[in-house]
């Protein structure tokens, strides 16, 4: 019996010892392959465009976090709380991904900002959303930053994500100068970092004409899980950047997932939604004064979070901002009721104030 017993206690310990052994060499190959970017890279900019913006153009902006067409409304997110992390399938997707860019075609943006458009991703059934989406919004220009990109994602424990590249996508009718991922900050450490987020901004200069003068536009995802620093920070980030361009001369448009409340937002329009996963912030007005202008349409709300397929809360979290030289008319936010994506789009119309200098 003793013998019995014995070679029990060796076996778990065994096992014990082997699992020990494969999580520290799993660990050891995610962070050795881990995605970490420089604070500034080029991006390059496909297709083509021969349309021109000047000084006194009027454009249509939309923003749109389509959430890799997977997180319909009746899906929920781990990240968030809820229970069901795995993807739609290719079929929903697919569909998903059609409509999405039926609604662009028809509002006829100039400029369209996405976030969290995936590429091979095992949660999108490894659908090239960048390369469908370039398809179907032709003749325009293209670019990509990746926020995401890992090998395979662990989490959670039991239901693994899989290999994931996601991020950023802008696209635009008219030639783009240059194109850069710059980061922002982000506070996670090893070797939780390998599997999460790295925040960043898409940012694109397209000259207007002779005028020595650029639009420069700025694609965002901030992040959404944390304890609100990490949102604050790269808010201070993006303004100091937005300040920068602006006092060039520039013409600067944000736009994106600011995964806070824009104060343009009346306070007591949504319900206080925070918990263990999720903690509400607002962006505050005493970084950028003097006639800069955040804008989305609070009558319908842009994303519903992601603890419950049903019945979530619901705020204004997208949208954008803009520089002083600028004029903002016809903001909506286009109310899809969540079918295609947990955020629903921001539209609006920006023109570019001539200023005879």
């Amino acid at each position: 019996m003793k013998k019995i017993i014995k070679s029990i206690i060796i076996t778990i310990l065994i096992a014990a010892v082997l699992a020990v052994g494969a999580l520290a060499a799993g660990l050891h190959y995610l962070t050795k392959n881990e995605y970490i970017p420089k604070d500034t890279e080029s991006i390059n900019v496909t297709g083509e465009s021969s349309a021109k913006i000047m000084p006194g153009d009027t454009i249509k902006v939309m923003t749109y976090n389509i959430a890799y067409c997977a997180m319909g409304k009746d899906h929920s997110d781990y990240l968030d709380g809820g229970s069901d992390n795995s993807p739609a399938n290719v079929e929903e997707i697919t569909d998903h991904l059609t409509k999405i860019t039926k609604l662009c075609t028809d509002r006829a943006a100039n400029v369209n900002f996405f976030q969290q458009v995936d590429i091979h991703s095992d949660r999108s059934c490894l659908i090239d959303q960048h390369m469908l989406l370039s398809n179907g919004l032709s003749e325009r220009t293209y670019a990509f930053a990746p926020d995401l990109s890992c090998v395979y994602v662990p989490m959670p424990i039991g239901k693994s994500t899989g290999q994931v590249v996601s991020g950023l996508m802008t696209v635009t009718q008219c030639s783009v100068d240059e194109a850069a991922r710059i980061a922002l900050p982000n506070e996670l450490s090893s070797p939780a970092s390998a599997w999460s987020r790295k925040p960043c901004m898409l940012t694109e200069h397209i000259k207007l004409g002779d005028s020595g003068k650029e639009l420069v536009l700025i694609n965002t995802n901030f992040e959404e899980y944390d304890d609100g620093s990490i949102r604050e920070s790269s808010y201070k980030a993006l303004c100091e950047y937005m300040q920068k361009e602006y006092a060039h001369g520039n013409y600067v448009i944000a736009a994106g997932g600011f995964n806070a409340q824009l104060p343009s937002v009346p306070h007591d329009k949504y319900e206080d939604s925070s918990d263990d996963n999720f903690t509400p912030l607002e962006l505050s007005t005493e970084i950028l004064t003097g006639g800069w202008k955040y804008c989305t349409d609070a009558s319908a709300p842009t994303v519903r979070r992601l603890n419950s397929g049903s019945d979530t809360a619901e705020y204004s979290a997208d949208g954008f901002i803009t520089s002083p030289n600028t004029l903002v008319d016809n903001i909506e936010t286009i109310d899809t009721d969540f079918r295609f994506s947990n955020h629903n789009p921001v539209i609006c119309d920006v023109t570019l104030v001539y200023l005879d200098k």
